[in-house]
C-alpha cells in the first residue's frame, strides 16, 4: 500500500511539472503533447487508486479472518472453562433443574454463586486417580479429590491461554487486547494449591496444639467472579463480532445423571458443616475493623 501510494505521489508531482511546462510553452504541437502526457499520467492515478481501495478491501478481509481465527482457538479453551465450572455447579446441586440455558451470561445469574459455598473442594472429582484391583471387591475406581484436579486442569487452561496470546497478541484489535488480557496470569491452579497448602499446615497445627480451625470454603480459596464476568465479555465480544463461529456455551443435557459428576456428589455434608468457615467470608472480613482468626468465626 506504501507502494502504491509513493507511486501516486510521484505521478502527481510529474503532473505538476508538465503543467508548468504547458504554461511556459507556446508552440501548439508540443502543448498537445503535454496534454496527452498529462491525461495519460491521470488515468494512471485513477487506476492507482482504484487498486489501492480493492487492496484496502483484500486487506480488512484478510485481517478479519485473522482476528476470527483468534476468538476460535480462544474459545476451544474459553469453552474448557465452563464446562469445569459447570461440572462444579452439578456437583453441588442438591436436585436436577430442569432446563438449562446454554448462554453464559444467563447460567451464572442462576443461584452458581451461592451454591459453590458448599462446594466440598476435597471430595472426589470425576478424574479417576487410579485402579485397584481385589480379589474380594474386584476392581477399585479412585477417583482425583477435586483441588488435585482442578489444579491439573486450571494450570493445563492457563499455559494455553498465556501461550496463544503471546502466539497472537499481534493480530488482535486493541479492543479485543483490553478484553482477553484479563484472563493473563488469572492464576486460578495457584490460588487453590496456596489455599490447600495453607489450610494443611493450619489443621497440622490445630492437631499438635488441640486448638480448632475452621476449613476454608471454596470461594474464598478461589473467587471465580473475575475469570466468570471476562469470560462472559470476551463471549459478547465475539457474538457481536464473529456470529458465525462456535460460541460458548453450557451444555443443556449438564443434568443427565449418567455422566460424572453426580448431582450433588460435591456438597459438604450435613454432618461436616460445622467444620468449616462462615458463608461469604471474604464479605465478612471486608467488614472488620481489625485482624481475625478463621478459629474464632
Amino acid at each position: 500500500m506504501k507502494l502504491v501510494l509513493l507511486f501516486i505521489l510521484i505521478l502527481t508531482i510529474l503532473i505538476g511539472i508538465m503543467v508548468m511546462v504547458y504554461i511556459n510553452i507556446k508552440a501548439e504541437v508540443v502543448q498537445g503533447i503535454i496534454l496527452n502526457m498529462i491525461s495519460t499520467l491521470a488515468g494512471f492515478i485513477v487506476t492507482a487508486l482504484i487498486f489501492e481501495r480493492i487492496l484496502n478491501a483484500y486487506n480488512k478481509i484478510n485481517e478479519l479472518k485473522q482476528i476470527k481465527i483468534v476468538a476460535v482457538h480462544f474459545n476451544n479453551i474459553l469453552q474448557q472453562y465452563i464446562d469445569i465450572f459447570a461440572d462444579i455447579f452439578k456437583s453441588v446441586s442438591l436436585e436436577a433443574k430442569g432446563h438449562v440455558p446454554e448462554e453464559i451470561n444467563v447460567f451464572f445469574n442462576l443461584n452458581f454463586f451461592e451454591l459453590i459455598e458448599e462446594f466440598d473442594w476435597n471430595s472426589s472429582s470425576p478424574a479417576l486417580y487410579s485402579l485397584d484391583y481385589s480379589k474380594d471387591k474386584g476392581i477399585i475406581y479412585k477417583n482425583m479429590p477435586w483441588h488435585e484436579y482442578l489444579v491439573d486442569r486450571f494450570s493445563k487452561l492457563e499455559f494455553k491461554y498465556d501461550s496463544l496470546f503471546v502466539k497472537y497478541s499481534v493480530w488482535m484489535t486493541e479492543e479485543m487486547l483490553n478484553n482477553y488480557a484479563i484472563l493473563i496470569d488469572n492464576e486460578l491452579s495457584e490460588k487453590i494449591k496456596k489455599g490447600k497448602k495453607y489450610e494443611d499446615l493450619k489443621l497440622r497445627i490445630a492437631q499438635q496444639t488441640g486448638t480448632s480451625f475452621k476449613l476454608l470454603r471454596f470461594p474464598f480459596v478461589c473467587p471465580l467472579n473475575t475469570v466468570i464476568d471476562a469470560i462472559i465479555k470476551i463471549d459478547n465480544f465475539n457474538r457481536t463480532h464473529f456470529p458465525n463461529i462456535n460460541h460458548i456455551k453450557v451444555n443443556t443435557r449438564l443434568w443427565i445423571n449418567k455422566t460424572a459428576p453426580s448431582i450433588g456428589s460435591g456438597r459438604i455434608s450435613s454432618k461436616d458443616e460445622h467444620k468449616y468457615a462462615p458463608k461469604d467470608l471474604l464479605g465478612i472480613l471486608k467488614k472488620q475493623s481489625g485482624p481475625i482468626r478463621l478459629d474464632e468465626l
